[in-house]
C-alpha cells in the first residue's frame, strides 16, 4: 500500500520567495517535484537549495476551481482553497 499523500511548502531563497505547495508522500519527494517545476523555468537551480518543510493547513486543499491538487505538481498557494 502507498505512503500518505500530504501537503509540503517549497521555498527557492535565491529565487526570493516560496516555490509552492506539493502534494507527495514525503519531504524527498516534495523537493524533486519543487526542483522539476522551477528547472523548468529557471537555469542554475540546484536540488539542494530548495527547502522544504510540512504545510498541513493545505491537506485535503483543491484548486481555485474545485479540483484535487494532483501529487508531484507544484502550486502557487494562491491558486489553492481549503476545504
Amino acid at each position: 500500500m502507498g505512503d500518505a499523500v500530504k501537503a509540503f511548502r517549497t521555498q527557492i531563497p535565491s529565487l526570493g520567495g516560496d516555490g509552492g505547495i506539493v502534494m507527495e508522500s514525503g519531504a524527498g519527494k516534495a523537493r524533486y517535484a519543487a526542483y522539476l517545476s522551477a528547472s523548468d523555468v529557471y537555469d542554475g537551480i540546484s536540488l539542494t537549495e530548495i527547502r522544504v518543510k510540512r504545510a498541513p493547513e493545505f491537506d485535503g486543499a483543491v484548486t481555485v476551481d474545485g479540483s484535487p491538487m494532483a501529487q508531484g505538481q507544484c502550486y502557487c498557494p494562491e491558486y489553492l482553497r481549503q476545504k
